[in-house]
Parts: structure tokens; sequence; C-alpha cells
């Protein structure tokens, strides 16, 4: 294992910190804080400039060959960006927290434009989900659905009740974003994306 492995895997961590953080502060506190994202913001910039988005061979067990690449500087500022500039989208529509904006942000710093992509649809899957699951749990399925489709066509009925940092939401309930996006996030990654 040389130095390039041994920095990849000190920022491969840090994803994982991360979405352990999130997942957890999100389920108790109905918050991710920015002492979890803006680390790993720093983290994955200065990995990205350490390592310098290097190809190199990585040596499977049955002896094939495959070339593993790191997130160049200009990848992860991209996924930065990306992952901030679409999430804060929905921010602005009332869908999602300023944390799960940044929490995006950060994961895109730390694994580039291409993971961040596809670790926000996975997010969405899983969001989902969950989200289903919490309407089903509380009796507001139908509710749910109705609301739902009362804002495609207007988006103002958003703006009913809100969440505890402000956000607004449906049906007086909420989904756990954060932690449906470390979901998601953890999908993307075991999918070998990264």
């Amino acid at each position: 294992m040389d130095l390039v492995d041994i920095v990849d895997l000190f920022r491969v961590c840090g994803l994982f910190a991360l979405l352990i953080g999130a997942a957890y502060t999100d389920l108790v506190w109905g918050k991710v804080f920015n002492w979890l994202t803006y680390p790993a913001i720093v983290i994955g910039l200065l990995v990205a400039v350490a390592i310098g988005g290097q190809d190199r061979p990585f040596l499977l067990e049955n002896g094939q060959t495959i070339i593993r690449s790191t997130p160049a500087l200009t990848s992860c500022l991209f996924g930065l960006f990306l992952g901030f500039g679409v999430f804060y989208l929905f921010y602005l529509l009332g869908g999602v927290g300023m944390g799960d904006v940044k929490l995006m942000a950060a994961i895109g710093a730390l694994m580039g434009w291409a993971f961040v992509l596809v670790a926000a649809l996975y997010s969405a899957l899983a969001g989902a989900v969950i989200g289903v699951a919490v309407l089903i749990y509380n009796k507001k399925f139908g509710e749910g659905l109705k609301k739902s489709a009362c804002v495609m066509f207007s988006p103002s009925m958003m703006k009913e009740e809100k969440h505890v940092d402000g956000t607004a939401v449906l049906t007086g309930l909420t989904v756990p974003y954060g932690f449906a996006m470390a979901v998601g996030t953890l999908l993307a990654w075991l999918k070998g994306v990264a």
C-alpha cells in the first residue's frame, strides 16, 4: 500500500464518518450540522490536491487488474458546486433543509462530480421509500399523496407547516433526508461508482 492509497483511504473514511454522523444527527435532532459538513469539504479538497487525480492499477484476488482512479481537484470542486447547486434548488422549493444541501456538497467535494450525480439519484430513491414508509406509519399516506399532487400545480401550498430548521413541510411530518442521503450515498459507493 503506497502513500496515495493511504491518502485515498483517508478520503473514504472521511466519507463514511460524514455519512454516519449525518444519519445520526438527522435521526436524533432533525438536522445535519455544519460541524460535520464543513470539515468534510476541506478534507475532500485537500485529499484531491494531495492525490492529484491519479489512475493506478489495482489487483483483484483473481489476478485481474483494473484501473482505479481518484478524483482530481477539478472533479471535486465541480462535485462540490454541483451537489450544492442541485440541492439548493430543492431547498428553494422547500423540499430539503440547508444542512442537506451542505451534506451533498461535502459528498461532492470528497468523491467528485460523477459520484455525486449517482449518489443524488440513489438518495432521491431512498428518500422516496423512507417518505412513503413515514406516511404509512403515521397513517397519512392518502393525505401525503393528495398534497404532493396539489403542490405540483401550486408550489405556494408548500408553505403550510415548518420543520425544526425552518423548511416547509406538507403534512406536518418530515423525512430524515440526511439519513436518506447517507443510505443513497452508501448504495452508490457499494455499486462501485467511486
